[in-house]
């Protein structure tokens, strides 16, 4: 089959995002047609169609509409981040390499994708792993299967209380002295 995709990356080197670039990827078949660029407020063309599609683009207008994404996407998604960060770190591995750990408090609203983008010179190309929250099929089994048991308890101990009160019934307690 054919894979049809656009990649839209916001970079940034500081908290104050005054140095926000939006680049949008066009991609097909793994190979990158267009790409557009806030930096340079245009789009280049990759591929004898993607060059096509760029020159249009560049005059119609479209270049400077994308631009809005700057302000439209990318900043409130870093305030976001920059909101609901908790600390990062950098860890250096002593070999001119290092690791940037970010820990991020956010609570996802509905229709959300919450994604971690591995990056590793051991990589062809960056990994992203979607977040799913909800339960596996184990642990969902576990659930129903411990409710289950709790039912079953709970209706043994309410007859068991039934049939005790049933027979104490009618019977008189004789004090000895």
């Amino acid at each position: 089959g054919f894979s049809w995709h656009t990649q839209r990356e916001c970079r940034y080197s500081s908290e104050d995002l005054k140095d926000i670039e939006f680049i949008h990827r066009y991609i097909y078949n793994k190979l990158e047609q267009v790409r557009y660029n806030s930096t340079l407020n245009k789009f280049i063309g990759y591929t004898e169609l993607g060059v096509k599609h760029a020159e249009k683009w560049n005059q119609d207008g479209t270049a400077d509409q994308t631009h809005t994404n700057v302000d439209g996407y990318c900043r409130p998604n870093a305030e976001l981040y920059f909101k609901n960060i908790l600390w990062h770190t950098e860890l250096y591995d002593g070999d001119w390499y290092h690791q940037i750990h970010s820990y991020l408090e956010l609570t996802p609203t509905s229709g959300e994708t919450i994604a971690c983008q591995v990056q590793h010179s051991s990589l062809p190309k960056p990994k992203i792993y979607n977040w799913d929250p909800s339960m596996s099929d184990g642990d969902r089994n576990k659930v129903i299967i411990g409710t289950s048991g709790l039912v079953l308890g709970l209706i043994l101990s309410l007859a068991g209380v039934i049939y005790y009160k049933k027979k104490s019934t009618g019977r008189i307690l004789v004090p000895t002295s």
